[in-house]
């Protein structure tokens, strides 16, 4: 088999605002993690803050805990750029914390995981390799129990993009299915409370602003077909 043993540098190239979320206690909250003006999202870095003159971190601490956004912005004041680390866009407002997209814990850098690329390179192949009788995972790639996955030949290496300019904040909301008490059939629409789902498209209520890889963005990284 030609190939075996060799490693292929890969790039990938983003076709569609890319999410993929890293778990809920690094979602960025807002008068904690960020502090928004005129539409601008700025991420405030404690170091930064620290080092600043003027600003009183035990006071800072204290608005932290009380989640006190406008106190903290006034202690602030005219040196919110100083402070933060960088700004992104906001496409909107949100009363939810923002999905942050995965990144590695070392550099920092936004990073889309190679088991998850190698998840979506195993679909596909399912998708076209499966019988139209048998569609058991086992039947399309082998048995994992006695080695015989042939997946086991593909090892995908983390996609790391650029710390700084390779993210953007983008608005989602959730289309769901309902239907009123006296209706049979059920629709689709835009949910913009718990009970409260319409046709009608807002960008405010029941929506969650998410870090995502922005489009066009390239990475580069490794894909290994190996015994």
């Amino acid at each position: 088999m030609n190939g075996i043993n060799t490693k292929y540098t890969v790039t990938l190239k983003v076709l569609t605002p890319l999410f993929i979320g890293q778990g809920i206690e690094k979602d960025w909250v807002k008068g904690i993690d960020y502090i928004d003006k005129d539409n601008t999202l700025y991420h405030l870095d404690l170091s930064k803050m620290s080092e600043e003159e003027g600003i009183d971190m035990n006071q800072l601490s204290l608005l932290f805990i009380k989640q006190d956004t406008e106190g903290v912005r006034k202690l602030i004041g005219d040196k919110l750029a100083a402070v933060s680390d960088f700004q992104l866009s906001l496409p909107c407002k949100s009363s939810n914390p923002i999905r942050t997209f995965f990144r590695n814990q070392y550099t920092q850098c936004p990073t889309i995981p190679g088991s998850s690329l190698k998840g979506a390179i195993r679909s596909i192949l399912f998708a076209n390799m499966r019988g139209s009788e048998d569609t058991r995972n086992e039947a399309v790639f082998g048995k994992l129990k006695n080695g015989g996955d042939f997946m086991r030949f593909i090892r995908v290496g983390d996609f790391a993009f650029p710390k700084i300019g390779s993210t953007q904040l983008t608005n989602t909301k959730i289309y769901n299915l309902h239907r009123d008490n006296n209706e049979q059939s059920w629709h689709g629409g835009w949910k913009h409370d718990k009970k409260n789902t319409n046709k009608e498209f807002k960008n405010h209520g029941f929506n969650t602003i998410c870090e995502c890889i922005s489009y066009a963005s390239e990475a580069t990284g490794t894909i290994l077909l190996s015994p």
